[in-house]
């Protein structure tokens, strides 16, 4: 199956991908991106999503916290973050990391 971790082991990013700011994060050296955020109430809703993927051939992580359940898709497995504005080399290019420190250029 895919692993389910408490948010504080795992180390958030944005990065710059297909036009905008992505979520990211990063787990065992796998870099991830935001798939979907779920209330606690909805965990059940972040599990199925999870399931799904991970039976698609993603690689999955679902990070959990008081106040939410994130889940995550591997970066190498999976499609572009937004198939509809990705043609030919976007697939494979145009991800950037941007700094949580720093804002991206417009």
């Amino acid at each position: 199956m895919f692993p389910v971790v408490p948010e504080y082991l795992v180390r958030r990013f944005k990065f710059w991908a297909n036009g905008s700011v992505q979520e990211g994060m990063c787990q065992a050296a796998e870099l991830y991106h935001m798939v979907a955020s779920f209330t606690p109430q909805q965990r059940q809703q972040a599990y199925s999503l999870g399931i799904d993927l991970f039976n698609h051939g993603r690689m999955v992580v679902i990070t959990m916290s008081k106040h939410e359940y994130v889940v995550w898709s591997g970066l190498r497995s999976s499609q572009p973050l937004h198939p509809e504005k990705a043609t030919g080399s976007d697939t494979h290019s145009g991800i950037a990391l941007v700094s949580a420190h720093h804002e991206v250029p417009n």
